[in-house]
């Protein structure tokens, strides 16, 4: 039973990394129409995130659970001194447990423009930015590919942290927006060209929302 546990356990490790440093080229612009989730009011056009980085992250974070679970209960039987320890690691895993469950709720994570502003839904907190704050739109290296909207600290800019100061590389780099480009869905090359050409081009949001903004980006010609 444990080999299995550890066998199942070295292949979701293995199955996140292959994420973390393999980015397939997509070939889907991607895109969908859905209502803006930064004012509501008006149509946006958002990029979900990809299936597998959430799949192979929940089966590495379920593993660790269960496995110290097992650990915890396992070294407290053990005595009064494995009792404190027991207890320590116990709430370790309280808190992976608490991690997924944050996850799975904002699940699937998910980058939206619309005529207002700019929306992010990360793994573990949403940034909103409205476009006039935005002053340069950048693609970076940081460990791997990021998709950077650089922006100034402005009203109507925010941040909802579901876990507190415990959080994921985006938040480091803010007020900037930033999206890490493996797990995007579509191509973050795609995603890139439209948060930069929307940005470069302000009378043309009104489109967003629409067909018309869907028909510009999958003709791939933002970038020319």
């Amino acid at each position: 039973m444990l080999l299995v546990v550890g066998a199942v356990y070295i292949a979701a490790v293995a199955g996140l990394g292959s994420c973390s440093l393999w980015i397939p080229r997509r070939r889907a612009s991607g895109g969908t129409l859905g209502t803006c989730p930064v004012c509501g009011d008006h149509q946006s056009v958002s990029f979900t995130y990809s299936t597998w980085p959430y799949f192979w992250l929940v089966a590495t974070l379920l593993m660790s659970a269960l496995i110290g679970a097992f650990v915890a209960i396992a070294v407290a039987t053990t005595g009064v001194p494995g009792l404190a320890v027991g207890i320590g690691l116990m709430l370790l895993t309280l808190g992976l447990v608490w991690f997924l469950v944050v996850l799975l709720r904002l699940a699937p994570g998910r980058v939206s423009l619309c005529r207002t502003g700019l929306y992010h839904r990360s793994l573990n907190f949403t940034h909103v930015l409205p476009w006039f704050s935005v002053y340069e739109v950048s693609a970076e290296w940081i460990g791997s590919p990021l998709i950077v909207a650089k922006a100034y600290p402005a009203d109507g800019a925010h941040v909802r942290r579901y876990t507190g100061r415990f959080g994921t590389q985006e938040m480091q780099f803010l007020p900037f927006m930033t999206v890490r480009a493996r797990w995007l869905a579509a191509d973050a090359t795609a995603v890139f060209y439209a948060l930069r050409f929307y940005l470069e081009n302000p009378e043309l949001r009104t489109e967003l929302g629409t067909t018309a903004a869907l028909s510009r980006i999958h003709s791939g010609s933002l970038n020319s």
